[in-house]
């Protein structure tokens, strides 16, 4: 090919010369990945997947970035208080229109942490900001945990400038 020259494709159909040393090598045992998750989660049976490398049980290859904090295995109510605590803390000092729609952002990141649990459909969270900033703050903070990287953005529709 020489300079300024452009390429050409062409249909071709590979002959046996191509595929032959594929067929008669062996077979790699490679499993389905489902997905990869960079954070731990639940599986479908209820127990946690937290160690990192491919999990059998549900096809995900968990490839962990960040250091999570140790759980305990048999959790009590006092540590799922503090558990959800923790979760709200974020929250707290948002301009809520309700106190209680402070649980609608845990419930997002919740969703997203045990996604790979739960068969079929999964609940959608949309957010309508009071404030540009506060929008911004509620993707990253619901999504991080949940992503365990930054969360992609989706914008619906478009927006106006007031006059």
């Amino acid at each position: 090919m020489h300079e300024g020259e452009e390429l050409e494709w062409h249909d071709a159909i590979p002959n046996d010369q191509i595929f032959a040393p594929s067929r008669s090598a062996p077979q790699w045992p490679v499993p389905p990945i489902v997905g990869v998750i960079e954070t731990p989660t639940m599986r479908p049976d209820g127990s946690i997947l937290d160690v990192p490398g491919y999990d059998a049980a549900t096809g995900y290859l968990y490839a962990a970035h960040a250091r999570v904090s140790a759980r305990s295995p048999n959790p009590t109510w006092h540590d799922a208080n503090v558990a959800l605590n923790a979760l709200l803390e974020p929250w707290m000092d948002f301009p809520w229109a309700d106190p209680v729609m402070c649980y609608v952002p845990v419930a997002n990141q919740l969703t997203i942490q045990v996604r790979p649990a739960i068969e079929g459909e999964v609940p959608g969270f949309g957010t309508t900001p009071a404030s540009a900033a506060v929008g911004s703050r509620s993707r990253e903070v619901c999504g991080h945990p949940g992503a365990g990287s930054r969360t992609p953005r989706l914008r619906l529709g478009h927006a106006t400038k007031k006059s």
